[in-house]
């Protein structure tokens, strides 16, 4: 699956980042830094109701282009959702779906 989730304020894709440290961040605060920064990301749920993040690929501090996918998992539940014909979910703990980013089209 492709990972459609990218700022739309970033003007120069791919201008390397240094990717922060997400654990302990709750899933929404964890999905608001990775956006802010021009990456894409993926969440895993683990289960549970405290909805923090456990682990995270890659780890903190490496420096990735802006448009990298990041995976990860957060203390969450996965809900039933049906996307959007088209879309992706990225993320399954809120159902939340985007439509495929026209730079990454795999």
């Amino acid at each position: 699956m492709v990972v459609d989730v990218l700022a739309k304020n970033n003007p120069f894709p791919g201008e390397p980042v240094r990717m922060p440290d997400l654990a302990g961040m709750t899933r929404v605060e964890a999905e608001q830094a990775l956006i802010e920064m021009g990456l894409y990301f993926r969440v895993e749920p683990l289960g549970g109701t405290y909805d923090l993040v456990q682990e995270q690929s890659p780890t903190s501090a490496t420096r990735i282009p802006a448009g990298t996918e990041v995976r990860f998992s957060a203390s969450c539940t996965a809900i039933s959702a049906s996307p959007v014909e088209g879309a992706d979910v990225y993320d399954p703990c809120s159902g939340a779906s985007w439509l495929p980013h026209p730079y990454n089209m795999s």
